[in-house]
């Protein structure tokens, strides 16, 4: 309806929030449309539930959406119902989990530098592998 009858014909992104401990419920999508005839912006968000983390795709609606549903599912695991391929974007195949969920512990590794080169002992990193 957004599309056909008020001229919200583009898609400029689509992308997920997770609220873990903040919002109930945990996810949700952000979807920013935009009307170029009347140069309208609008900004949809649609709450996701935790337990079953999925919600209809909008590919057969936005065909730029496939992509950006993939990166959500890559990186937050919401899952898109009637997706037409819904596989990993950006984490390697054998990756397990979803990197950017709130619940998921941050691994640092300082980067080496010229200023602090003697100090990183490289070899603590790559003994946990």
């Amino acid at each position: 309806m957004l599309r056909d009858d008020h001229g919200f014909n583009v898609l400029v992104f689509e992308t997920a929030v997770d609220y873990l401990g903040r919002k109930t419920p945990r996810f949700h999508i952000v979807y920013h449309l935009h009307n170029r005839v009347q140069d309208l912006r609008l900004f949809l968000r649609t709450p996701v539930p935790e337990d079953d983390p999925v919600t209809d795709s909008v590919v057969d609606i936005f065909a730029n959406a496939n992509w950006y549903e993939r990166e959500i599912w890559d990186l937050y695991g919401v899952r898109f119902a009637g997706h037409p391929n819904l596989r990993r974007l950006m984490m390697p195949k054998g990756w397990e989990g979803h990197p950017m969920r709130k619940d998921v512990p941050v691994k640092v590794e300082e980067t080496r530098f010229t200023f602090n080169y003697e100090e990183i002992d490289l070899n603590k990193f790559y003994a946990e592998e």
